[in-house]
Parts: structure tokens; C-alpha cells; sequence
């Protein structure tokens, strides 16, 4: 989710959770012209919780990297090949971070998650990190963060965002992790609404 320090936060304090917690990071390189050698990065990271209640699973030790050379097309192929990736790697959540330069590709892309995700959500037994506590209740929860979040007005988030369920404004380090340990550990939303920084979609936002 953005910095390298959200996920080391998120590493660190796994080993705490009552849940096993697999963490998968993404990496999309996008050159918005095909000769440019400069590139734009976007991060996702998507997460998937064991029933085995072990305490602790190392993620991947060097993140996904996809290069994308060429998206002249709108980037309607860039959403394809983000969604197909995320999609294999059977996530139970996806956290997104939002930047001014990549606000179009994540609106096609989120929007892609939610019409193909109500499938996948039928298809699959593990329902931990989903547990019936986000909106829209049929999709893969989205999680976002980064300026696009932390700067939007109070109370606009769900109108430029309807696909996601969680937002965090600032600093993220700590209510990542814990949103993740409480939604694997199938918390509901008291609990969730005592981590500073986390907005649930549909509930009042407190602008933190």
C-alpha cells in the first residue's frame, strides 16, 4: 500500500495475530508513452487469511513487478492485466493506493473488481477478511489510502470511491495492520471503528 514501510508494519506485527495472514504486494509500472523510459508506479496489495490459526506466514520476499508499456488503448488492457493478476491471487481483501497519477487506471480497475468479484466470492469457502462487515456486501473488499484519501473533502469519499469499503487517511502504518489483524480475526465494526485514521464506508466520517 504505498510506502515499504506500511507493509514492514504490517510483517512486524503479524506474528501477534490470531489469524495466519498471507500478504501478496504488487507492483505496476506504467510508461504512459511507449518510447519513455520514465514510468509512473501504482501499489496494490492484496491479503488472504488461513483457517489454520498458526500464528504467522512470511509474505512473498520480493513484491510482483508488472511493466506496462503501452496504454494507449485508455488502459482498458492495463485494467485486464491488474484484475487478472489480483484475481490468481485469491484475495479476501485488496488495498489500493490512490495518487493523482494513477486515479484513472484505479477507477477502471476497481470498478472491473467489483463486477467480477461476486463470482469469485461464490466460488470460495475462506470468508475471514470478508466476514460480512463491508459494502458492498457481494464484492471483494477494497481498501484505499494514500493523498487521494487523505486530502478528499469529509464526507465525499464514498461518492468518488462507491467500490470501496475501507479508506484510511495519513499515516497508514498502524491502522493497516490493524485492519487487516481485526477483519482476519472476523471483528466486527465497534472494533473497527476504534483504529484512528479508518473510515468505513456507509458510516460517519469522522474526517480523522
Amino acid at each position: 500500500l504505498g510506502h515499504a514501510s506500511i507493509l514492514s508494519k504490517l510483517q512486524n506485527d503479524m506474528p501477534s495475530f490470531k489469524r495466519e495472514v498471507q500478504v501478496t504486494n504488487h507492483i505496476y509500472n506504467v510508461n504512459t508513452r511507449s518510447s519513455s523510459s520514465s514510468s509512473l508506479s501504482s501499489s496494490t496489495t492484496s491479503t488472504s487469511s488461513s483457517s489454520s490459526l498458526s500464528s504467522f506466514v512470511s509474505s512473498s520476499s520480493s513484491p510482483y513487478r508488472h511493466a506496462i508499456n503501452n496504454v494507449s488503448d485508455g488502459g482498458d488492457a492495463f485494467t485486464v492485466s491488474v484484475v487478472r493478476d489480483l484475481m490468481q491471487a485469491q484475495p479476501d481483501l485488496i488495498a489500493i493506493a490512490g495518487f493523482v497519477w494513477n486515479e484513472v487506471y484505479l477507477q477502471k480497475i476497481m470498478r472491473a473488481l467489483q463486477n467480477i468479484s461476486t463470482n469469485h466470492n461464490n466460488n470460495k469457502n475462506n470468508q475471514h477478511l470478508r466476514h460480512g462487515h463491508h459494502h458492498p456486501s457481494s464484492s471483494i473488499p477494497l481498501l484505499m489510502g494514500g493523498p487521494q484519501i487523505s486530502y478528499a473533502p469529509r464526507g465525499t469519499l464514498e461518492a468518488y470511491y462507491p467500490h470501496v469499503s475501507y479508506f484510511i487517511r495519513g499515516y497508514a502504518e498502524d491502522a493497516f495492520s490493524r485492519t487487516v489483524q481485526y477483519l482476519a480475526e472476523g471483528r466486527g465494526h465497534q472494533d473497527l471503528k476504534t483504529i484512528v485514521g479508518l473510515h468505513i464506508a456507509g458510516h460517519d466520517d469522522l474526517n480523522q
